[in-house]
């Protein structure tokens, strides 16, 4: 005897033990020929992929049946009572995921968070017993003092991960990246743009854990790092410190190039002399 049972949802046929039914009912074609379930919508809630996994097993001499909604497919009016019993659970999921969407959208605009908290916060309630972001003590206080010490200018974004790694706050790599860049730690949303409305940023009901200045400062810092580390991609012997200089004002890398003659032919200024102009450097950033 062979038994098999899963917790997944309906909308996909690309669950783990129903690709194992498959594989069975393969393996012992023509020794079983009914599939037995309670309802339509616990066999599936996407009708096209549906028919199609129905017609699958139809081919392996399986035929599908429904215990509560039992329809002879000998008949062939029945077939469009088979498509209601199967569309009618997808129409439902539809709306039920646009009704959600709307929902979080709206909250964004009113100015609350709904999505998980990112480190520092938690959730709470508020006077109306709606979700609130709240502060989370000691995560939130490392949270601002990650944007102090990156905004010394001391120390890099990895420096300062380790260091504060060992206090608590245990974020990969990557994920302490995005924590510079969250307005959301300034007390603010970001709407993002849907359809014919566009990106908007609305005032959050939830307290800020670093000021607006300090944020906009790191974003700041962050952009003239990224600057230095965008080196050119192509490297020639004539130009050997291309990549390797700095521009004072932005923080970008100076690049190169040759001189042309009044015939079209381009030089390399020989890199005996001295100054930027002897590695035929320009002052214009890349």
């Amino acid at each position: 005897m062979h038994r098999f049972s899963e917790d997944y949802s309906a909308k996909t046929f690309n669950r783990p033990t129903f690709n194992n039914l498959l594989s069975f009912l393969k393996q012992n074609k023509g020794k079983i020929n009914k599939l037995v379930f309670l309802k339509w919508d616990r066999f599936s809630r996407n009708s096209i992929e549906a028919l199609m996994t129905i017609q699958k097993l139809g081919n392996l001499g399986v035929v599908c049946e429904a215990v509560e909604q039992p329809l002879d497919m000998n008949i062939p009016e029945n077939k469009l009572l088979q498509m209601i019993y199967l569309a009618t659970p997808e129409i439902e999921n539809d709306r039920r995921c646009i009704n959600t969407a709307n929902g979080i959208r709206r909250a964004l605009k009113e100015g609350r968070y709904c999505n998980t908290a990112p480190f520092g916060y938690k959730y709470s309630r508020d006077e109306t017993n709606k979700p609130l972001l709240v502060p989370n003590g000691h995560k939130a206080e490392l949270v601002k003092e990650a944007f102090e010490l990156f905004c010394t200018g001391l120390y890099a974004k990895e420096q300062i991960r380790k260091k504060l790694a060992h206090k608590g706050m245990t974020l990969s790599r990557s994920g302490f990246a995005t924590v510079f860049d969250n307005l959301l730690y300034t007390g603010k949303i970001v709407v993002p743009a849907h359809k014919e409305e566009p990106e908007q940023i609305v005032e959050g009901v939830h307290q800020a854990i670093v000021s607006e200045a300090l944020f906009q400062k790191a974003q700041v810092l962050s952009s003239k790092v990224k600057a230095i580390q965008s080196k050119p991609k192509t490297e020639r012997e004539e130009l050997l410190l291309r990549g390797s200089l700095v521009c004072p004002d932005c923080g970008g890398n100076l690049t190169g190039s040759a001189s042309r003659s009044g015939i079209g032919n381009r030089f390399f200024l020989l890199p005996l002399q001295t100054g930027l102009q002897a590695q035929g450097f320009s002052t214009a950033c890349q």
